[in-house]
């Protein structure tokens, strides 16, 4: 294990909206872990940064909560969570198999987000 954590990449995305269920709240986090600088080098690096730069920061009372919500979140938090998606994930494939016109050809796995098809 040792020498893949000398030579892998690895990109971590992270954000409130997604992990806190909080929609909206436009703050994330993305870091890297290059030991060989390929990011850096090749450009990616900058262009991600690019595109995170173009929207507006986030508002004044989402920064200011940022340090509640992370350090106040009780552990179990986010296996309820988990546990709450799974839920309605299998509430929503097995509802959309009783629709004639509409297919998921896969449950989500852990997506907020179910790709279905449409036909007639």
């Amino acid at each position: 294990m040792g020498v893949c954590r000398r030579i892998t990449l690895v990109i971590t995305l992270g954000s409130i909206s997604k992990r806190w269920i909080v929609p909206g709240w436009r703050l994330g986090w993305l870091v890297t872990n290059e030991p060989n600088g390929i990011l850096c080098k090749s450009g990616v690096l900058e262009t991600i940064v690019s595109c995170l730069n173009i929207c507006a920061d986030p508002s004044t009372f989402i920064q200011g909560a940022i340090s509640q919500i992370t350090e106040k979140t009780p552990d179990d938090f986010f296996s309820r969570i988990i546990g709450l998606l799974r839920i309605t994930a299998d509430i929503f494939f097995d509802g959309v198999a009783d629709i004639p016109c509409i297919t998921c050809p896969h449950k989500p796995e852990g997506a907020m987000s179910i790709l279905v098809l449409l036909w007639e």
